[in-house]
């Protein structure tokens, strides 16, 4: 389908065309309708302290970038320490986004909480991603010390 090509680069001169580019069609003979579904998990803060709340943002679009709606979600997070999984599921919005919240244990593990998710839609095989973020001591993540230290109590 190079009609998609041409859409995405309107304006052509001699240099540009002499750049290498992907092939397309490669792709186009692995799968007809060329539809990969691509997902990217964002967690909202890179460390977390322990008690505190948590919004991930999983995104995803077909393999021409545009927005999944409907694409079915189920998540599992995976605690420090591997002691602990808790899973979640949900369905992407219009835009293809899914945002799940969640309070982080105030008693749990110190370490990476890894995120993994599978993500299926009709029409597309089925995808996967994992990413990860650290849960931290509550005064290491806010910079406060605790009541015991605090000098005007």
């Amino acid at each position: 389908n190079y009609s998609n090509e041409e859409m995405l680069s309107p304006v052509k001169t001699e240099e540009q065309q002499n750049i290498p580019t992907t092939n397309m069609s490669e792709t186009n003979e692995i799968d007809g309708n060329n539809n990969v579904l691509l997902v990217s998990i964002f967690p909202q803060k890179n460390t977390v302290a322990r008690g505190d709340s948590q919004n991930t943002t999983i995104t995803v679009t077909d393999s021409a970038s545009r927005p999944v709606p409907n694409a079915e979600i189920d998540g599992n997070l995976i605690y420090p320490g591997d002691n602990y999984e808790k899973e979640f599921s949900g369905i992407t919005d219009p835009l293809g986004k899914f945002v799940y919240s969640w309070i982080i244990g105030e008693n749990g593990d110190i370490g990476p909480l890894s995120i993994e998710v599978e993500v299926s839609s009709q029409g597309y095989p089925s995808a996967s991603a994992t990413s990860s973020f650290e849960i931290v001591e509550s005064s290491e993540a806010s910079g406060i010390n605790n009541d015991l230290d605090d000098p005007f109590d």
